[in-house]
């Protein structure tokens, strides 16, 4: 009777060794499968914001080109009126220059006009 007793309690612990067992797969069935879900939103808020990034360098890039088109038209407005100055300046100059001479003439007129008084 204490074989009979001994196994049947070998065979309940067994059992209780078998359902834990059992137990404990499900709850690492059900946890693993609740990590990969995490994982998997975690996975998807990581490309969403690789994708976000990306888009933002996007529009980042494109309103660098428009701020490089811009600068190169400024640029070159700025060389145009560089050269126009420079025309203008130039002009100025020339006209000091034949005023100057003008004046220049004019007191020698004005100087020899006198003396030309004198002589007669």
């Amino acid at each position: 009777m204490i074989d009979v007793c001994g196994v049947t309690e070998k065979n309940k612990i067994k059992t209780h060794i078998d359902n834990l067992n059992t137990h404990r797969e499900k709850f690492d069935e059900l946890f693993a499968k609740d990590r990969k879900d995490k994982e998997a939103k975690v996975e998807e808020l990581v490309k969403q914001k690789e994708r976000d990034i990306a888009l933002e360098n996007e529009q980042q890039a494109e309103e660098i080109a428009a701020v490089e088109a811009e600068c190169e038209a400024i640029e070159q407005e700025c060389a145009v009126l560089q050269k126009r100055n420079n025309a203008i300046m130039l002009k100025l100059r020339r006209k000091l220059l034949d005023s100057e001479n003008i004046r220049r003439k004019l007191l020698k007129q004005r100087e020899s006009t006198p003396a030309k008084e004198n002589n007669i």
